[in-house]
């Protein structure tokens, strides 16, 4: 899969260190979506927000109505290796 300069939009699984790690190798940059029970990446990714280790843009946001509610979607943008590199997680 050709993937380099693009951005890869992945669910918890891609929050795997050989998945994330596959992604990087090919050139590519990804969207991450930790989850409470990836305590390590989690706290990583609070303190690399905490530390205003934010890129710009920074952040987007978007508000839709579908299947009967209101969804406000919300992505920002931290710098690769901000806050990562210290935890036990693993290295990007």
């Amino acid at each position: 899969m050709f993937i380099q300069g693009c951005i890869v939009a992945i669910d918890a699984m891609g929050c795997q260190k050989r998945i994330a790690g596959k992604i990087i190798s090919q050139g590519g940059d990804y969207v991450l979506a930790p989850k409470s029970t990836q305590g390590h990446l989690l706290d990583g990714v609070k303190e690399a927000f905490e530390q205003g280790n934010t890129a710009e843009p920074g952040t987007y946001s978007t508000v839709g109505k579908g299947h009967g509610r209101i969804e406000k979607r919300e992505c920002a943008i931290l710098r690769r290796t901000a806050g990562f590199t210290k935890k036990p997680y693993g290295k990007t």
